[in-house]
């Protein structure tokens, strides 16, 4: 029989993972035309790329919103649940377990041990829908629904079809929430927010999710643009590696970084909410 320790332990695992499933929730249909927008400024191919080039983000959004539908701006929207809700949920019922498991009140380098491999958990477990999410959201594809696009895809390719770009989901991913994590913990542990401005809790866990994000999305991008050309323009590149090299001999380093804005935004606010989310729900915070 687990003694009270074990058994409380576990009930948080499982609180973790229910609190990081409604925060996923919340904020990916909040945010949803955001990663539209941005993967679109991403491709190599396709009108919203050549307005991207001309004029940015808006034009892009007003694109999409005048010459498809308002609703456009929500594809995908099914299987980003499908993946962002549940991975959340992984995520942080991962965190939860490790943090419990090796009694850490995590370090820096303890932060990033522990949030990488939650996020590899998660990331590799739920990883087909990253792959239909983006090829609905790029446009290129016809497909009627979620159900459509896993037919195709494996028709097409296979399971391999369903785990393309992982290599460079993981390099994101990965790195992503380990940044994060670190960046997010040493500032609730230093009380920064509280200290200086003078906030209250729920606040402070807000604006430390939006430094961490904005740091953590910077040093994650490239990996996110080879992500989505992988993915949504399959037939061009081979690999993570060829698209790497594609891109850097054919077009301009400042590749690597389109589509930074509307990420920025959205997964800052995605990381922000659902932290903030978690912390205000769960009876005992991770760390």
């Amino acid at each position: 029989m687990p003694g009270e320790k074990e058994m409380m332990q576990q009930q948080q695992v499982h609180k973790s993972f229910l609190f990081g499933c409604v925060s996923g929730l919340s904020s990916t249909v909040l945010l949803q035309p955001l990663d539209v927008v941005k993967t679109r400024l991403q491709l190599r191919s396709g009108i919203s790329s050549r307005l991207a080039r001309k004029n940015g983000m808006t034009s892009v959004f007003l694109h999409i919103f005048r010459s498809e539908h308002p609703l456009a701006l929500y594809k995908g929207l099914l299987p980003s649940m499908v993946r962002i809700v549940p991975g959340v949920g992984i995520y942080f019922s991962t965190l939860t377990f490790l943090s419990n498991h090796l009694n850490l009140h995590p370090s820096p380098v303890q932060s990033l041990f522990v949030a990488a491999v939650a996020r590899f958990c998660a990331c590799v477990a739920l990883h087909p829908f990253t792959v239909i999410k983006t090829q609905l959201e790029s446009g290129l594809f016809k497909y009627s629904g979620m159900l459509q696009a896993i037919k195709e895809i494996s028709r097409v390719g296979g399971l391999k079809g369903l785990y393309r770009g992982l290599g460079a989901t993981v390099a994101r991913d990965v790195p992503f929430s380990s940044c994060y994590f670190m960046f997010y913990n040493m500032m609730k542990q230093s009380e920064l927010f509280e200290s200086y401005f003078v906030v209250p809790p729920s606040a402070a866990h807000f604006l430390s999710g939006i430094v961490a994000g904005t740091l953590a999305s910077l040093i994650t991008h490239p990996p996110d643009v080879i992500k989505t050309r992988l993915q949504a323009e399959p037939q061009q590149y081979r690999h993570a590696v060829h698209a790497f090299v594609d891109i850097v001999q054919t077009e301009s380093p400042r590749t690597f970084f389109s589509g930074i804005l509307p990420r920025l935004i959205r997964r800052t606010l995605v990381a922000a909410i659902s932290w903030t989310v978690y912390e205000r729900l769960s009876v005992k915070s991770i760390s």
